[in-house]
């Protein structure tokens, strides 16, 4: 690096740059650049196609949610219904086991002759 006016240091081209003309480091560059700008675009397309696939998953997401909420309640209100026939179940229960007391009773007091 050689040292210019006022003591700064002069920057130095690369030296691959300084054998070239105006021209062809104007082509050399267009050229990276065209490489770079091709590679952000299919890089962009991917982002997009990314993009799209989140907002579709999204949507499944969002009704998978909602179809969950609706089985909730209606597992609730199963639930309330399956409570309900147990209680109706035990309540039989009751009843039947009365009713099966009585019938022993008659048939222990004198109920067992007749017909035969």
């Amino acid at each position: 690096p050689g040292v210019g006016v006022g003591g700064k240091v002069a920057a130095v081209a690369p030296s691959e740059i300084t054998a070239l003309k105006v021209d062809e480091i104007v082509a050399r560059w267009s050229e990276e650049t065209e490489s770079l700008v091709d590679d952000f675009r299919r890089a962009a397309v991917r982002v997009s196609r990314w993009d799209r696939r989140v907002v579709a998953n999204e949507r499944r997401v969002l009704a998978v949610h909602a179809d969950v909420a609706a089985l909730e309640g209606a597992t609730a209100a199963l639930k309330a219904e399956v409570d309900t026939v147990s209680a109706q179940q035990d309540e039989l229960d009751v009843v039947l086991a009365a009713v099966e007391a009585a019938v022993e009773q008659l048939a222990g007091s004198g109920g067992g002759g007749g017909d035969g």
